[in-house]
């Protein structure tokens, strides 16, 4: 009986795990509802760096377009560099042309040698991923 038990619990807890670990695999493609964009929007505004960062970087892993232009803003007014290298990050895996512009503009305008640096590399993969928004300058 003590061994049923051990077992039962052994299963249940497999279980539980394998379905956490296969989970990972449903965010892809999700759609946010305007009342989660906005907190996310929120959270790219907050003073609160832990949050800022994780707002962005969730805006970027999820590939959400509606923070374009959001993210664009804030790349323009942020003055953390570590921050402005991972709004880039985030604007190249969202994709479009109006972050490109936006993170071509940093590369070639910022006063941090490591952003440049950065910035150019991301501008770099934007144009072999998307032939359609090279700009000959």
């Amino acid at each position: 009986m003590k061994t049923t038990k051990q077992l039962f619990a052994f299963l249940t807890v497999l279980m539980l795990t394998a379905g956490t670990l296969f989970a990972q695999d449903q965010n892809k493609g999700i759609s946010l509802s305007d009342d989660h964009v906005m907190n996310l929007v929120s959270g790219i505004n907050s003073k609160n760096e832990g949050l800022k960062r994780s707002a962005i970087y969730l805006a970027g892993k999820y590939g959400i377009e509606d923070l374009t232009f959001e993210l664009v803003k804030r790349l323009k007014t942020e003055k953390n560099a570590q921050d402005r290298i991972l709004i880039s990050l985030a604007l190249y895996k969202i994709g479009g042309r109006d972050g490109y512009e936006a993170v071509k503009e940093i590369a070639n305008s910022d006063y941090n040698a490591k952003v440049r640096r950065i910035s150019n590399a991301i501008c770099d993969a934007f144009e072999l991923e998307n032939d359609r928004l090279i700009v000959d300058n």
